[in-house]
């Protein structure tokens, strides 16, 4: 008698530790996370082939800039989803590589993650591409200086407005801010709502100008309200 063996699916985790084991950071496309030859973003060719920058960006009313270097989509789908929910902390830096921008800014801030739900997933995917961009760029690190103070509704299935609706109130700055030109820093950018509501409250607690970067933006058109 023939006994059935079960095949497991292959585990990418396992396959993305196994190559950064055998390969240097420059040396592995950070995208799809295979060995490969890269560009200064840390791009194989095809990747680099397939990635695009944004055509355009939400303007929310409190922010003064935004800017993110990539659309969302292929192929930052897949790596977003790893770094956000499958533990793969390292892409953070990778990411943070990729954010350009020409605004005189003192401090970087993390958009926060109500405590609960940062406590759920281990760690503010959000707080460490800030961490990795203020270390690269030598500015200061402040992640205190706003915090969330409700458990929102996930923003991924509502509408422009809904969004808007979802994000009152939601942050605060509780303390006198050490810097008057602040750097946002997000994951994702949609509509452009979690990020305004942000810059209201820094603005709020005395920042001079409030920016913000994304390590992606979703498609956006410009009619849609923000």
């Amino acid at each position: 008698m023939i006994s059935k063996v079960k095949i497991k699916p292959p585990d990418y985790k396992q396959k993305e530790r196994f190559w950064r084991i055998l390969f240097p950071d420059d040396a592995y496309c950070f995208a799809c996370g295979f060995p490969a030859e890269v560009g200064e973003l840390g791009l194989c060719f095809c990747c680099a082939a397939l990635a695009k920058p944004p055509e355009a960006l939400p303007e929310p009313p409190y922010l003064d800039g935004i800017a993110a270097p990539f659309e969302f989509g292929e192929p930052f789908r897949e790596p977003m989803h790893r770094l956000k929910y499958g533990g793969s902390r390292h892409l953070a830096r990778s990411f943070a590589n990729a954010i350009a921008f020409e605004w005189d800014v003192d401090c970087v801030v993390p958009v926060p993650l109500h405590p609960k739900r940062e406590k759920l997933r281990g760690y503010n995917q959000s707080a460490l591409i800030a961490k990795a961009l203020s270390k690269r760029l030598r500015l200061a690190y402040e992640p205190g200086l706003i915090i969330r103070t409700r458990d929102t509704q996930t923003q991924t299935e509502l509408t422009a407005s809904e969004r808007n609706s979802n994000m009152l109130d939601a942050f605060s700055a509780p303390h006198p801010l050490k810097c008057e030109n602040v750097l946002l820093v997000d994951d994702v950018c949609t509509t452009g709502s979690t990020l305004d509501a942000c810059a209201k409250a820094l603005k709020q607690a005395g920042a001079k100008n409030v920016y913000a970067v994304c390590a992606c933006a979703a498609k956006f058109e410009k009619s849609k309200n923000v």
